[in-house]
């Protein structure tokens, strides 16, 4: 599947298609089955976890009220379509840790490409790698909701309050991560001065970023599942009333 077929199918969670329809609250709501779809729902495992991101409500509850299917699925391409039916399988599917690792990967390629280009502009790489990493938050957060939490990009008080909780989760990461950065750096020019391994200093800001990205990624994982463990509590609350 090409990467950018997955990014339209994204995007086509928060686009208003003019149809009048509401954009569902979670993405676990992709196919809310009819019944000629309950079979395929109990191969790919999905029942389970859609039961759950609906807070508790019965399948059978929502065969009977006219939902049908994500209101976003009735009006997209039928290659589309595929698209998003396969966001939900792997929601349902993978492990919780590799889903965030495949996020963090697609967030960090781009949040290096960002932090490459400044680095054009701006001779310091800690302020750099803050610069990019501020902006990063936003895209990482998405992805996160989308591919590691079965949520959509409908933008509301949740999404904003959540957006606000990662940038105060990632705060530690914005202390460290500057200085991790240049300490590297500094410590990779010290060995090139005594050693004359001159080839290595092109290598030192992508090592720099790395060594930083690492050692910022584990507390990441633990202080980012923290927020969006609050506000899926709140939503299935919202959900239930």
């Amino acid at each position: 599947m090409k990467f950018s077929s997955l990014l339209l199918a994204v995007i086509a969670l928060h686009v208003d298609l003019g149809t009048g329809l509401q954009t569902s609250s979670r993405i676990g709501y992709l196919v809310t089955p009819p019944s000629s779809s309950s079979a395929w729902l109990q191969r790919c495992g999905a029942q389970d976890r859609l039961h759950r991101l609906r807070g508790g409500s019965s399948l059978a509850a929502s065969e009977g009220n006219g939902e049908g299917i994500f209101p976003v699925l009735r009006t997209a391409p039928q290659d589309l379509r595929s698209q998003l039916r396969v966001l939900e399988v792997f929601n349902s599917q993978v492990p919780l840790t590799v889903r965030y690792t495949v996020s963090c990967g697609i967030a960090n390629v781009l949040y290096f490409g960002l932090y490459s280009i400044l680095l054009g502009f701006i001779t310091s790489a800690g302020i750099s790698v803050t610069i990019a990493y501020l902006c990063s938050v936003s895209w990482q957060h998405a992805l996160h909701r989308v591919l590691v939490y079965g949520k959509d990009l409908q933008i509301n008080a949740i999404y904003l309050k959540e957006l606000a909780g990662i940038y105060m989760a990632y705060s530690i990461a914005f202390v460290l991560n500057p200085m991790i950065t240049e300490g590297c750096i500094g410590l990779g020019k010290m060995y090139i001065a005594q050693t004359g391994a001159s080839w290595l200093f092109k290598w030192l800001n992508p090592l720099g970023f790395l060594a930083s990205l690492l050692l910022t990624g584990l507390l990441n994982f633990f202080t980012v599942s923290a927020v969006f463990e609050k506000t899926s509590e709140e939503e299935n609350e919202k959900l239930a009333t």
